[in-house]
């Protein structure tokens, strides 16, 4: 399950800094439209 945050602290901010790929996802409010989910970061793909 995802966690909502109001802000970056700078722990979270070192933390994301150390990842080598992280996934950003939207998805509109109406029900019968997709999902948008894509990789970020690095050369991994």
């Amino acid at each position: 399950m995802g966690k909502i945050f109001d802000e970056i602290t700078p722990e979270l901010c070192q933390w994301i800094e150390q990842q080598k790929v992280f996934f950003v996802a939207t998805a509109p409010l109406a029900s019968d439209f997709h999902l948008n989910c894509s990789p970020k970061g690095g050369d991994t793909f």
